[in-house]
């Protein structure tokens, strides 16, 4: 008589159970070499096209989950998410590109006055980014006097 399928199956699936005291528990990342508290500049989280500040959710818990302070994280809703079809032509709860890049640099005025920094770390996802670039290409403007940093993934 030999070892049937599901038998064999019925203890590789009980395996991990009976070897999880044998591993190493997962941990977060540990604090950078030097040991002194590494100040984290705010971090302005920008949506996509027709997305909302919900979709960094699981971003600001897994960095939080690696010491990032929650209070250092903050995420913008757009007014009128969408984009518009055609940029110079008005459309009902749809914004142009420069709508959003009125919106984001309000934001980051808000965000420098709460959190007393002088520079934001921006962190942009699909339409989200257009807004970060044009605030990177326009450095020296008026309305830009400072340039923060900035990511965007790509999808």
């Amino acid at each position: 008589m030999g070892i049937s399928r599901r038998q064999l199956l019925g203890a590789a699936g009980t395996l991990p159970l009976w070897t999880a005291g044998f591993a190493g528990s997962a941990l977060a990342q540990t604090s950078p070499a030097g040991g002194g508290a590494v100040e984290v500049p705010p971090i302005l989280f920008v949506h996509g096209n027709g997305d909302h500040a919900a979709l960094w959710i699981t971003t600001l818990w897994r960095m939080e989950s690696n010491g990032v302070p929650r209070d250092r994280m903050f995420a913008i809703n757009f007014t009128d998410p969408l984009a518009r079809t055609d940029d110079a032509v008005a459309q009902d709860n749809r914004s142009s590109t420069v709508d959003q890049r009125r919106e984001l640099a309000d934001a980051i005025k808000n965000l420098k006055q709460r959190s007393g920094a002088s520079r934001v770390a921006l962190v942009g996802n699909s339409r989200g980014g257009n807004p970060i670039r044009a605030r990177a290409r326009y450095r020296g403007a008026p309305e830009n006097p400072d340039l923060d940093q900035g990511a965007e993934p790509f999808h």
